[in-house]
């Protein structure tokens, strides 16, 4: 018997929980403090799925999958004035 399995990719979430930013992709969860963000960005390849690029006040930067743009959402919310300019690649 041959069994054959397929498996949808799973896409990151994003939901607000107070001063965090919860995101959420298959078997892991990353928390993301709205104070630790300096600067955020939204980034478009040639066509592609957007991501954001946060850049954090230690020195991190990050890059985050953002398909239906619930992450974008969000920050245009609780860190608008951080944003910096569009860019695309």
């Amino acid at each position: 018997m041959r069994v054959q399995l397929s498996f949808e990719p799973m896409l990151e979430t994003y939901e607000l929980c107070g001063d965090e930013i919860v995101s959420t992709a298959l078997f892991r969860k990353k928390c993301i403090r709205i104070n630790d963000i300096n600067t955020w960005q939204e980034i478009y390849i040639g066509g592609g799925v957007p991501f954001i690029c946060i850049h954090f006040a230690d020195g991190r930067k990050v890059d985050f999958d953002d398909e239906h743009e619930e992450l974008f959402g969000i920050l245009r919310q609780v860190a608008a004035d951080k944003k910096m300019p569009f860019a695309s690649a």
